[in-house]
């Protein structure tokens, strides 16, 4: 276990993700990333910190980087609907209209969520 100001690293990614949820709840999304930036330094695999950088941009009205943060979260974790979620949120907020050509998986509740999403904004 590496230990850094005697606090474990899993400690210390617990308390950025903590500061990072304060600070999205304040609405103070910038803060939030920088938190959220930290985890990603030690841990860069890990998908709910680009779903979070994803909420932070659109709240920010910031469509492009949304959906950039989405992808990503979506390449490391392709079968979490919570990141299919935020490519659509991104996607409806920049008022994109697309086909969806989602190769099917097991079910079709990817598709319908991410159509669920495109009409949520």
């Amino acid at each position: 276990m590496v230990v850094w100001d005697g606090v474990s690293m899993e400690e210390r990614i617990a308390q950025w993700k903590s500061r990072g949820k304060e600070a999205f709840a304040k609405e103070d999304y910038f803060n939030a990333m920088y938190y959220y930036n930290l985890v990603t330094e030690i841990d860069p695999y890990d998908a709910t910190i680009f779903a979070n950088h994803s909420l932070c941009w659109l709240r920010l009205k910031n469509g492009d980087k949304a959906l950039e943060e989405a992808r990503k979260c979506k390449m490391m974790r392709p079968r979490w609907s919570k990141a299919w979620y935020r490519e659509g949120a991104a996607l409806s907020f920049m008022k994109v209209h697309m086909l969806l050509l989602i190769r099917p998986l097991q079910s079709n509740s990817f598709a319908l969520l991410v159509c669920a999403s495109l009409s949520w904004y």
